[in-house]
């Protein structure tokens, strides 16, 4: 959870709307409309899938294994 934590904590710094990931990229974020990749590294497959268990409950991650999409929203206590 510490690597999603860092990454949405810089997404807020960001001022970012919106945050993209995807085996094999780097975190994005969407600033003003526009997809800009995070200052953190590309994410592998055991990577990503850490990252989405870390957010999400076992419905919504069987929900990603199946359609390979998943958009919902988080909150991180104290900060957004």
């Amino acid at each position: 959870m510490a690597l999603m934590q860092d990454i949405l904590r810089k997404l807020v710094e960001l001022g970012a709307s919106d945050l993209h990931l995807a085996q094999g990229r780097k975190p994005r974020a969407r600033v003003h409309g526009q997809l800009e990749d995070m200052p953190f590294p590309q994410l592998d497959g055991k990577r990503l899938e850490q990252c989405l268990r870390s957010l999400v409950d076992g419905d919504r991650y069987s929900e990603f294994k199946e359609t390979g999409d998943l958009d919902f929203a988080y909150e991180l206590e104290g900060v957004a």
